[in-house]
């Protein structure tokens, strides 16, 4: 890696660190908080909302003021909309020339020409959809909560559920109050949803409705869209069956929140072995690619089931939608997902190693964590300080992405692709 790829890793990642740093600061300050505030804690809720995974140790409706849930909300859209994507539209809006080849890493290494105009869109859709939800939530609870506390708790929970961060300022209950409520739970899953399969599937998605054609759909959307649909229909079926108390508004509410939003209307810890462990499965996949959500990504979930399937039919090739996957890109997955393992593995085994507190409940911890979901079965504040700083770090690393996060302690410079190497024969 050369040092001008090596700074295009780099720059998201001190980006995000310095966004928390300064976050925390001011989460620190009297003005943000109703009682004093540890700073591993307000370092613990910056991380959390830079990262969009709604952790905290700390109840946000009694330790917050009405300024630092506005700080708050601040951190989660500058995380979710990136870093990156921030500073290039605030300096398109003022009209400043950028050296893209300087600043910029995209998804997959490559400058798009049109990238400006993009942004534009992505900052604009994301307002108008967060604008929509905001609305609609506060036709319920402005009544509830009367004008000025209602309005707000409906553009923080919309923008929220958009970014699929899963903080609220409900109280400690999240949405258990709202269990039978079908206005405030769709309205919540259609932003989560949104949120949850990325900007540049939206996007596509608008153009191929105004079309009134899906066929125009690009090969990344329609394994997005595919993929997402028949994970939600299977994972609704399987908590309906292993759950049988629970509503299908419960049981749906549930399989789109664990992809990877966070809010609950049911108490997870009260639920079985099975429904917890699909519970860590559906956090691990989480969301699309470039979207608010986080997880190894449904994209890299469904690349590693087609190529489980192409192997089990003793196919050489792996193909869907009448496209071959390359083999670079299964590799790549497969790397994603080994490294997502190792890092949740480690940060399992130090949390359960300075922590009291149930293997089972640290996984799903750990999970929630580096899935960026922000779902536990255990209260944040329950760990010590090592608890929380490994969270923190597993929070971290799953926002900026494990191949960003490593790729920058190794070397990967190009090797000559034109020598033709001897199959090495194995037996697996």
């Amino acid at each position: 890696m050369n040092k001008k790829e090596k700074r295009l890793y780099t720059i998201p990642i001190f980006g995000f660190m310095s966004i928390i740093l300064i976050g925390a600061i001011i989460l620190t300050l009297p003005i943000c908080n109703n009682k004093p505030i540890a700073f591993i804690d307000s370092l613990f809720i910056s991380t959390s909302g830079v990262c969009v995974t709604g952790y905290t140790p700390l109840v946000l409706s009694e330790q917050l003021t009405w300024i630092g849930q506005f700080v708050l909300l601040l951190l989660v859209q500058i995380g979710a909309l990136g870093f990156m994507t921030f500073i290039i539209f605030i300096a398109t809006i003022i009209k400043k020339r950028i050296n893209f080849s300087d600043i910029m890493l995209v998804e997959d290494g490559e400058v798009n020409a049109d990238f400006k105009n993009r942004i534009k869109n992505i900052v604009i859709y994301t307002f108008l959809i967060e604008f929509i939800g905001g609305t609609l939530l506060s036709l319920r609870f402005i009544p509830q909560f009367g004008w000025k506390k209602g309005l707000w708790y409906g553009i923080f929970h919309s923008v929220m559920a958009f970014c699929n961060a899963g903080f609220d300022i409900l109280g400690n209950k999240s949405f258990s109050d709202y269990t039978n409520d079908y206005f405030v739970n769709f309205v919540m899953m259609f932003l989560i949803i949104l949120g949850g399969i990325g900007f540049l599937v939206l996007e596509d998605l608008t153009k191929a409705l105004k079309l009134k054609t899906l066929k125009k759909l690009k090969f990344q959307s329609k394994i997005v869209l595919s993929a997402t649909g028949i994970i939600l229909v299977v994972s609704v079926l399987l908590f309906k069956a292993l759950e049988p108390d629970i509503t299908w508004l419960q049981a749906m509410f549930s399989s789109v929140t664990l992809r990877t939003a966070g809010f609950y209307t049911i108490n997870f810890a009260e639920c079985n072995q099975a429904t917890k462990m699909i519970s860590i499965i559906l956090m691990f996949i989480g969301g699309a690619p470039g979207s608010t959500a986080g997880g190894i990504r449904v994209v890299t979930f469904s690349v590693l089931m087609l190529s489980i399937i192409a192997t089990l039919k003793n196919r050489r090739k792996v193909v869907v939608f009448y496209r071959r996957i390359p083999e670079n890109t299964i590799m790549k997955a497969i790397t994603i997902t080994g490294l997502s393992l190792f890092v949740v593995f480690v940060g399992t085994i130090n949390i359960s190693f300075f922590n009291d507190v149930g293997l089972e409940n640290i996984i799903f911890h750990c999970v929630g964590s580096y899935s960026n979901t922000g779902l536990g079965i255990i209260d944040s504040s329950m760990l010590n300080f090592i608890g929380k700083v490994t969270i923190i770090i597993l929070m971290f690393i799953g926002r900026v992405g494990p191949l960003v996060a490593f790729r920058v302690f190794f070397d990967t410079k190009e090797i000559n692709n034109s020598v033709k190497y001897i199959n090495g024969e194995l037996i697996l």
